[in-house]
């Protein structure tokens, strides 16, 4: 059994109303691609400690109201 857990929350996602715009170097990239990526990314790094248990509010484009993430 896991010693700590850690809960990442990616927001954004699902609803095309609701992915968030960010730009960088005038290129426009959706908010909830990048937010999803490194939620994964940190997880499968974080994983890798046997104390650590990693909980995601959402591990693909889905929308999850706020009322589920809490």
């Amino acid at each position: 059994m896991a010693k700590y857990t850690v809960w990442l929350d990616p927001g954004h996602g699902g609803s095309s109303q609701n992915y968030g715009v960010c730009s960088v170097n005038g290129k426009r990239y959706k908010e909830a691609d990048a937010v999803l990526d490194i939620a994964l990314k940190t997880r499968n790094y974080l994983s890798g400690y046997k104390d650590i248990e990693v909980k995601l509010t959402r591990d693909r484009d889905v929308t999850v109201s706020l009322q589920q993430r809490a």
